[in-house]
């Protein structure tokens, strides 16, 4: 064998080490990243719920928002009152 044959079974052997490093490090890590995956989806979940009920509130207040304003406008109207810029 040649040092060149020698240098080259080097550098396969290194690839393959490389490889088989990759995929356990890549299995640890995914090890390691699924209670932290659960927490995230969690989370998610209770941010969900927490903008479904601010968009209820929103509505809400919207919707409690305009009914005044209406009333304002007739009480307004009834009263013969300059309108509000309010």
């Amino acid at each position: 064998m040649t040092q060149n044959d020698l240098m080259q079974i080097r550098g396969v052997v290194e690839d393959v080490l490389e490889e088989k490093l990759e995929q356990k490090l890549e299995v640890k890590l995914d090890q390691k990243l699924k209670p932290i995956k659960a927490q995230l989806k969690t989370i998610d979940n209770k941010i969900n719920k927490l903008q479904k009920g601010q968009n209820i509130i929103l509505k809400y207040v919207d919707d409690q928002d305009t009914r005044i304003e209406k009333r304002v406008s007739r009480i307004e109207n009834h009263l013969h009152l300059p309108v509000s810029t309010i």
